[in-house]
């Protein structure tokens, strides 16, 4: 919603606001997320902590079975 041209005044404030004060990497997060397939989640750090490789925002990487979770740095969807 902050990307648009045709948004209302408060929420391209809001958008203003909130990038002006935030580093170069994680203003690129908000506009360019991270997707991770939860489902594919191994073990692979010595502290035995889960990791999964990041995938591109591409249909091709979706399937119908997956359980994916979209990150922004902000917000996370399951």
């Amino acid at each position: 919603m902050g990307l648009q041209t045709a948004g209302r005044i408060d929420d391209c404030s809001y958008w203003i606001t909130r990038v002006s004060f935030i580093s170069v990497s994680l203003a690129v997060m908000l506009i360019y997320p991270r997707m991770m397939a939860v489902h594919t989640l191994f073990s692979e750090e010595a502290d035995g902590s889960l990791t999964t490789p990041i995938i591109p925002l591409t249909s091709e990487h979706i399937t119908e079975d997956g359980i994916f979770l979209l990150e922004n740095g902000e917000d996370a969807l399951i």
